[in-house]
């Protein structure tokens, strides 16, 4: 597991917004609690690493 906050956005809004393009991560207070499981794919990978570069 990871947990990341982002430095000028609420946690639940960001997660609010990366589920709206398939980025399932959980808001836990301040912090984003990221868990990558095993059967994620290269597709899950790729959604993901574009999200946190539109942050």
């Amino acid at each position: 597991m990871i947990a990341a906050r982002h430095p000028h956005k609420a946690a639940a809004d960001v997660a609010a917004d990366w589920k709206s393009r398939n980025v399932y991560v959980s808001a836990r207070g301040d912090w984003l609690r990221i868990a990558p499981h095993l059967w994620i794919d290269e597709h899950d990978e790729q959604c993901f690493l574009t999200a946190i570069k539109q942050e």
